[in-house]
């Protein structure tokens, strides 16, 4: 975790205890996320996810104004296609500028075109930036890239993805990382271990297999405000005392 990291923590939870950020994932525990991930409900109602998300866009509006305070630049990305070629390019294009461009939740959010409009995330931030309203989501597209992809430099594999979580859940209180969780673990399990992925044999394919599905050829995950299984998350976390073991995607 980079200083600024640091200093958000130790502004926002001084009394939290730090322990170093490894990973040791088994792949049963992915693949029973994805599951519970494809089948929980969109529940924007319920009170508890409510709470959840209000909780989390409350906590990365802070995560943003932060970054502002300390001159990290963040601006929309109007151009065509992606504002960066992979990860590398991300994090070397930053690191020269101070400036992190955000690809709009408006030109792109989820595979699915009618992605609930109730979703809490979608909604519109006080945030404008060249001209662009800032949705909760783009916020939180620009906080999670560079605080837990380009500070701790975690690539966007299954592996950097999990790791990103976990730094993102140190910057969280309890309520807010429930949510959180939701839009980072389980839709990163789904995306690379979910049952729309398994052969007639209920096996995930391979590269070397004639029907695998590479990552930039996936769907994205459909978009949820829902909440999971607290022992999950719990599970998850306990996973952060060794290094990863596991294969990529």
């Amino acid at each position: 975790m980079t200083l600024l990291a640091e200093c958000y923590i130790k502004e926002k939870f001084p009394f939290r205890e730090r322990k170093p950020l490894g990973l040791r994932v088994q792949e049963h525990f992915l693949s029973r996320v994805a599951i519970t991930y494809e089948m929980t409900p969109h529940a924007p109602d319920d009170p508890n996810v409510r709470d959840a998300y209000d909780a989390l866009k409350e906590e990365i509006l802070m995560q943003f104004e932060f970054m502002s305070r300390h001159d990290i630049r963040v601006r929309p990305f109007l151009g065509q296609g992606q504002p960066y070629a992979n990860s590398a390019d991300m994090m070397a294009r930053v690191a020269s500028t101070s400036t992190l461009y955000v690809y709009l939740t408006s030109r792109g959010y989820g595979s699915d075109a009618s992605a609930p409009a109730d979703h809490p995330m979608l909604e519109l931030s006080d945030i404008v930036i060249d001209g662009c309203r800032f949705t909760y989501n783009d916020l939180f597209r620009a906080v999670h890239d560079y605080y837990c992809h380009y500070s701790p430099r975690q690539d966007f594999s299954l592996q950097g993805e999990c790791m990103a979580a976990l730094h993102h859940l140190e910057l969280l209180s309890s309520t807010a990382g429930r949510a959180v969780f939701t839009e980072t673990v389980g839709q990163i399990c789904w995306f690379y271990r979910g049952a729309h992925l398994l052969d007639r044999t209920l096996r995930l394919p391979t590269r070397i297999d004639s029907d695998y599905t590479p990552p930039r050829s996936r769907r994205y995950p459909p978009q949820k405000a829902m909440l999971l299984p607290a022992c999950l998350i719990e599970r998850f976390r306990e996973s952060v005392v060794e290094p990863w073991i596991g294969q990529p995607a």
